[in-house]
């Protein structure tokens, strides 16, 4: 486009020139007139230079004025030539800068013009510059890492053991020049190496050189409460702080610490929480990264010896409750009171069911105990779960298969609701199977009839199950050929499919490959490929299909085909002259079958000029392809032709006649 608009700006130029020439013979005229400017375009333009191109009217002088501001400050020329197409370079910029300019053009005559200001960016191609990286704040589980950018970045800190890294922050989006990143979970009195990244808002990404800092060795461990106190069976927590060895704290580090306590004080621990057991003092240790520090626990005795639950022995329907309730005594029996809220209470898990507090809802039939434990104390009980009214039935089975005429038996038993079997109900089920499946039921015995997968369905009182039988056929009873009674043309194919079915009219499926195929009258003329009929003869013909021992019967019509020839009939003989006699035209298929539905126009001619003959006839299709014309033959002739055609068609004959 640039060198377009060069060759435009030329012709103007030139046409200008020839108009001042022209004007210039005549007379001597002052040109007053500045140059108009016009196209101006910033090209190729880079992070430091940019060309600045327009066009004028007339050959000027070319200039550019540019600068940080509307002020410019800077010129840039190509010398004091004139031209129409103008190109000055400007070079030095500096990246990412916003700068200002105008051009001037001025012309032989002195007349100069000044463009409205204009403006272009150079592009950014430089990372954030990186200065100031440090590391701060350094304990023995952390540092604060600081440096600044030379532009608004982004911010992240890459680190590990090695120069090598393999962790880092994640990536503070907010673009500033002042950056600070924390570092936490670090391990006590290790050198770490770290470098710095950031990204300006072009993506351009800087890094840092590698550096390292090394965390404050651990030195002491302290484990709280130092001291407690509790009672067996209750639990305390416990917190572990870590030091360096200047005493600064490293921070809590409970989650990370083992605890443990004398084997002889019995009890468990989760994660920080000890469950007590045997009375003493003992004492508590915890380890954390080689360093390890204790506390002192006493565990003291307990006043309750024993618990008794009540009732000791009930039944109940399932689904119904039964409320228990707890007192304790002393090592001399002596009541200690109900301690039922603070007593639980627990069933043998296979009795299912529930608990509230102390109130249990059954579910399983059968006699079950129940447990309670207080204290580290536990007594039993007994409690006998009977059945509930039926819920449901399930029959069976829930999956058969059987053969067609073949029987299955099915049986039924009922549940109350929450699954206690109430025993075999089958001579109280009315079964039932899906009407199009057929069959027959003999109480809970059904003879099967359809092929197909059926729903089964017992009844007992207002519920209901249902069962899947899947029915599948018997031996081959019958057969069925395919298509029935069909038409086909002489010379066409009729392909034949065979499917069986069983005694109940189930269908075995499609048994063509496996079927023998025939036509059982003779002079058909036709031939069979397998499965395909290619038909020749017209007639109605019997095809036969047979499979195994069983036979089906279907009839099979073949019509004529197209005309291929013409007949004349008679094929020649004596004529007397002048005296009528007739001829027959009969149109033949290919496979000479008479071409009934020939519909052709004939035309004759004979070489006895003087003959009397027919003249153009139609066949219809009442004339099925054959019809009697009359022929008068005149001249005498040892051999006079009769020829009689349909375009390609044609037959002749020859008379003498004397």
């Amino acid at each position: 486009m640039r060198e377009s608009a060069r060759r435009a700006s030329l012709a103007l130029a030139a046409a200008v020139l020839l108009a001042l020439l022209l004007a210039g013979c005549g007379q001597s005229v002052q040109d007053a007139v500045a140059p108009e400017i016009a196209d101006i375009t910033t090209q190729d333009l880079t992070a430091t230079s940019v060309v600045i191109a327009w066009t004028t009217n007339e050959p000027a002088t070319s200039r550019v004025d540019h600068g940080l501001t509307d002020q410019y400050g800077r010129s840039t020329t190509t010398g004091s030539g004139r031209a129409v197409s103008h190109e000055v370079g400007l070079m030095g910029l500096v990246p990412a800068t916003t700068y200002h300019y105008r051009v001037y053009s001025e012309d032989a005559a002195g007349n100069g013009t000044f463009s409205a200001d204009r403006t272009f960016g150079t592009p950014d191609i430089d990372a954030p510059l990186i200065t100031g990286v440090a590391a701060g704040a350094i304990t023995g589980v952390g540092a604060t890492i600081t440096w600044t950018t030379s532009e608004p970045a982004t911010s992240q800190v890459d680190y590990g053991l090695t120069d090598q890294y393999g962790q880092a922050t994640a990536v503070n989006t907010n673009l500033v020049t002042s950056h600070s990143v924390s570092l936490t979970g670090l391990t006590a009195g290790s050198t770490y190496h770290y470098r710095v990244r950031s990204k300006d808002a072009l993506n351009h990404e800087g890094f840092s050189d590698d550096h390292t800092f090394t965390t404050s060795s651990a030195g002491y461990l302290v484990i709280s409460p130092a001291t407690a106190s509790i009672t067996a069976g209750s639990t305390r927590a416990y917190t572990a702080e870590a030091f360096d060895q200047f005493n600064n704290s490293l921070g809590d580090v409970t989650s990370a610490t083992a605890f443990s306590i004398q084997s002889g004080a019995g009890g468990s621990w989760a994660r920080n929480v000890y469950t007590s057991q045997v009375p003493g003092t003992w004492t508590v240790t915890g380890t954390y990264t080689g360093l390890a520090g204790t506390a002192t626990l006493t565990v003291g005795a307990g006043s309750v010896a024993s618990i008794v639950i009540s009732p000791a022995s009930s039944a109940i329907i399932a689904g119904n409750t039964q409320a228990y309730t707890a007192e304790a005594f002393d090592r001399l029996s002596n009541s200690l009171g109900d301690v039922t809220t603070g007593t639980i209470f627990s069933m043998d898990a296979a009795a299912g069911g529930s608990w509230v507090a102390n109130v249990y809802t059954s579910r399983k039939a059968g006699t079950w105990t129940v447990t309670g434990s207080y204290a580290g104390r536990t007594d039993t009980a007994s409690l006998t779960v009977t059945k509930a009214a039926a819920g449901s039935i399930v029959i069976s089975p829930a999956v058969g298969t059987v053969i067609a005429g073949n029987i299955q038996a099915y049986t039924a038993e009922a549940f109350d609701q929450f699954q206690n079997s109430l025993g075999d109900v089958t001579a109280g089920t009315g079964f039932s199977i899906q009407p199009a499946a057929g069959g027959s039921w003999l109480a809970n015995v059904y003879a099967s009839q359809k092929k197909g997968t059926w729903t089964v369905t017992g009844s007992y009182q207002s519920f209901t199950a249902t069962a899947t039988l899947t029915v599948a056929a018997a031996t081959p009873f019958s057969i069925v050929v395919s298509p029935d009674n069909v038409s086909v043309v002489a010379g066409s194919g009729q392909a034949y499919t065979v499917e069986a079915f069983d005694q109940f009219n189930n269908s075995l499926g499609d048994v063509t490959t496996s079927t023998l195929f025939s036509i059982l009258q003779p002079g058909h003329g036709g031939t069979w490929s397998a499965n395909v009929y290619t038909s020749r003869k017209v007639g109605t013909w019997t095809v036969r299909a047979t499979y195994a021992v069983i036979n089906d019967d279907t009839l099979l019509t073949v019509t004529a085909g197209a005309a291929t020839r013409l007949d004349l009939t008679p094929d020649g003989g004596v004529a007397t002259p002048g005296v009528a006699f007739n001829v027959t035209v009969t149109a033949y298929d290919a496979y000479d079958n008479v071409a009934t539905g020939y519909t052709g126009t004939v035309t004759f001619a004979s070489t006895d000029g003087s003959a009397t003959l027919p003249g153009p006839f139609t066949f219809t299709p009442s004339d099925g392809g054959t019809h009697t014309f009359s022929v008068t033959l005149v001249m005498p002739s040892l051999s006079s032709t009769v020829e009689v055609t349909d375009g390609t068609l044609a037959d002749s004959a020859s008379w003498m006649v004397a």
